[in-house]
């Protein structure tokens, strides 16, 4: 038996242990990973937001421009805050869709 076919054969078992469809099965898996991914992205913002003493992006833009946070000390944080913001809303809408 291939791979493919075992996750066949696994996934239906796993939707009749759960009482759903195999459809529904891997919406649920989606979601839960897409869950699990965001909550590790949320964090990440926070170590950055909380290292900062900033709410949000924004802020830390201000904080550039108005020369209280160095870019010395934050670039590099402030282009990998804005990357996971983006891949947070990528997955937002993502989830969404599924929801749906």
């Amino acid at each position: 038996m291939t791979s493919i076919e075992q996750n066949s054969d696994i996934q239906e078992q796993l939707a009749k242990i759960f009482d759903i469809s195999a459809t529904e099965l891997n919406r649920k898996a989606y979601i839960v990973l897409i869950d699990n991914k965001l909550s590790q992205i949320e964090a990440m913002i926070y170590k950055i937001l909380n290292r900062h003493g900033i709410k949000d992006l924004q802020q830390f833009d201000e904080f550039f421009q108005k020369g209280k946070i160095a870019e010395s000390d934050g670039w590099e944080d402030f282009f990998e805050l804005d990357g996971l913001i983006s891949e947070k809303n990528t997955l937002e809408n993502i989830k969404k869709k599924i929801i749906q």
